[in-house]
């Protein structure tokens, strides 16, 4: 019986299916009029399965969304402060006296600016909170890392790191409402389009 019972559940896939052979459906038949376990995963089998709802599957696609733009917001900011802790430890540690100066423009008014232009763009190319905090964080970043070299208040330092962020900002923020605001007018000509068949 044991035995009988595990090759009809082999069976029973191609049986709910409808593609078992005549033989191999007659003997599922037979087995499923005396054993009732069977009998039950059949009824089980021919149920259709519960899928999750469209709601629930967007819901799940926009969080994840958001968790990438989380994600990517927070891997730009560690990727500026990461080149600014590098500019730091190799002008405190490895510079000569006679490369400070050569070391200081490249760094400060070059390397510094790019990378906050940079990651400032893609922060704001993100739906993302975090990115109107970047700016702040990279022109107090641009103030600390001169001080630290020349001991005291380097006001050009800070325009070099707050205002490339500034620009970087604000040319992302501007493709991301674009882009959104023409996936809109999309959405809405193709609705419109829809609605008139």
């Amino acid at each position: 019986m044991k035995m009988n019972c595990n090759i009809i559940r082999d069976l029973l896939p191609l049986y709910v299916e409808g593609i078992a052979s005549e033989e191999s459906r007659e003997l599922v038949e037979e087995h499923l009029e005396e054993c009732g376990e069977c009998r039950e995963r059949c009824e089980c089998m021919k149920c259709p399965q519960p899928q999750p709802p469209v709601q629930q599957v967007g819901q799940l696609k926009r969080l994840k969304r958001v968790l990438l733009q989380h994600t990517l917001s927070i891997v730009m900011i560690v990727v500026f402060l990461t080149v600014a802790a590098m500019i730091l430890i190799q002008g405190l540690f490895f510079v000569k006296p006679d490369e400070a100066f050569g070391y200081t423009l490249l760094c400060f008014y070059l390397i510094l600016p790019v990378t906050a232009f940079v990651c400032s763009l893609v922060l704001g190319l993100g739906k993302s909170a975090i990115k109107w905090f970047a700016p702040i964080v990279f022109g107090g970043v641009g103030v600390l890392l001169p001080m630290f070299f020349f001991r005291n208040f380097d006001g050009i330092a800070l325009f070099f790191a707050l205002i490339p962020s500034l620009i970087g900002l604000g040319l992302g923020s501007i493709i991301f409402f674009s882009k959104r605001a023409w996936n809109r007018r999309k959405r809405q000509k193709r609705a419109n389009t829809n609605f008139g068949k």
